[in-house]
């Protein structure tokens, strides 16, 4: 592993791993930049000499070129249409973006001799479940179009990898990410409730606030990629969870928010959302054992990181 290529590296979770990759590797970008946020990641992407290519993945042709001329030998597969509501009103990019644009790389690289390749999948296959932790052998039962794209993708993913095409082909579902860095666009839950907290706005939430979340910090989930990208030479492929396999409701959320951030901030219950997630935390025992990764920031302390600058 020494020339990894990250598509959708300008993202959120991208730049991170970008940045930390670079560390040690020579590292290559291709994302449209399309998120208004990664054009913010750009200089600390450029100060570190990362080669930014702006194009599209659903471009097979320009993503093969590229991967041939850097000389790849490893793939993190990030790119995609990531917003959940966006998907139940308009399904066809995030179905083309997720579905076509994950067989336009996957192909790329199988056509190019990469060795390893990683794919960011999401916790939204699940669905509803009645089993928690919630392991990966569990049957997927997406409730949106974007937890549909990404089990269309996991598909098209794994049919590549048990061709035995590469050395690994491994699969990352992640759960609630957050960090610095966080498109206001696609926020998640912590830097909505941050915003209104700072502006002395009660947090917003929508149903009885007991829905429980696996938050897991951005640091964690680079590691989980680098663990994934030099897997054990027993494991050349699989689906792992990420996450922390801690749950903590949204209300407990809210408070220990405002409590680091010093505000007296009682939350404002709304309807709740059609086809909210009650209960949805990781099972992450299968990549302990086989990838030697776990979480290490717990939230209390991956909070104040994240909220000292505020």
């Amino acid at each position: 592993m020494n020339r990894i290529l990250i598509t959708g590296g300008a993202g959120f979770i991208g730049c991170h791993l970008a940045n930390k990759l670079k560390e040690h590797y020579d590292v290559f970008i291709i994302d449209n930049l399309s998120n208004s946020k990664s054009r913010s990641n750009l200089d600390l992407l450029k100060k570190n000499k990362i080669k930014i290519y702006k194009e599209d993945v659903r471009n097979k042709e320009s993503i093969s070129g590229i991967i041939r001329e850097c000389g790849v030998d490893s793939c993190v597969h990030l790119a995609a249409k990531i917003s959940v509501p966006e998907s139940m009103v308009e399904p066809y990019p995030t179905m083309n973006v997720n579905i076509n644009g994950t067989l336009n790389v996957v192909e790329a690289c199988a056509c190019n001799s990469v060795k390893r390749l990683v794919l960011a999948s999401s916790a939204a296959v699940y669905g509803h479940v009645k089993t928690v932790p919630i392991p990966e052998n569990i049957q997927v039962k997406p409730i949106s179009p974007y937890g549909v794209s990404k089990v269309a993708a996991e598909e098209v993913f794994n049919s590549y990898g048990k061709l035995h095409l590469f050395d690994s082909a491994i699969v990352l579902r992640f759960f609630n990410v957050y960090g610095s860095g966080q498109s206001d666009e696609y926020a998640g839950v912590i830097t909505k409730f941050k915003s209104r907290i700072l502006q002395n706005l009660p947090p917003l939430i929508f149903g009885n606030g007991n829905q429980q979340r696996d938050f897991v910090s951005v640091r964690d989930v680079v590691e989980s990629i680098i663990c994934a990208l030099q897997p054990p030479a027993s494991i050349t492929n699989g689906v792992y969870n990420v996450g922390t396999g801690v749950p903590t409701s949204i209300s407990e959320l809210s408070v220990l928010m405002a409590r680091i951030l010093n505000q007296k901030s009682i939350p404002t219950f709304l309807e709740k959302n059609k086809g909210d997630i009650q209960i949805s935390y990781a099972d992450i025992k299968r990549a302990r054992n086989d990838l030697n990764f776990i979480a290490r920031m717990n939230l209390v302390s991956g909070l104040r990181e994240l909220l000292s600058n505020a």
